[in-house]
C-alpha cells in the first residue's frame, strides 16, 4: 500500500520504468506531505522569495504536517488581511531599491 510519498515514482514502479531499488529511495526521500527534504528547484525559489521579504520568515521549511504548521497559516492569513487593508502590493515591495545590492 502506497501512503503520501512521491506519487510519480508510484506510477513509474506500476509501469516498469523504475525498480524497486529506486522506489524504495523515493519512498524514503519523500517523507510525508508537501515538499521533500532536498533542495530543489521549489524549495530553492521558496528560499529566494522568503529572503527577498515576499513571505512571512521561516513559513517556508516548515514541514506541512507540523502543529506549528496551523499557526504558521494563521499568521499568513493576519499578514495578508494587513497587506489588504493598507492596500499594499508587490510592487510596493519589490522596488528597484528594495533590490540593489549596497
Amino acid at each position: 500500500m502506497f501512503f503520501r510519498w512521491d506519487v510519480a515514482s508510484c506510477g513509474f514502479y506500476i509501469a516498469s520504468v523504475i525498480d524497486q531499488q529506486k522506489l524504495d529511495i523515493a519512498k524514503n526521500s519523500c517523507l510525508g506531505v508537501g515538499a521533500c527534504g532536498g533542495i530543489y528547484t521549489t524549495n530553492t525559489m521558496a528560499s529566494a522569495i522568503e529572503t527577498m521579504g515576499m513571505t512571512l520568515p521561516y513559513g517556508l521549511s516548515t514541514p506541512a504536517e507540523y502543529p506549528v504548521k496551523l499557526e504558521e497559516c494563521f499568521n499568513a492569513s493576519i499578514a495578508i488581511r494587513n497587506l489588504l487593508e493598507k492596500d499594499i502590493k508587490p510592487s510596493d515591495i519589490m522596488t528597484e531599491k528594495a533590490l540593489k545590492i549596497k
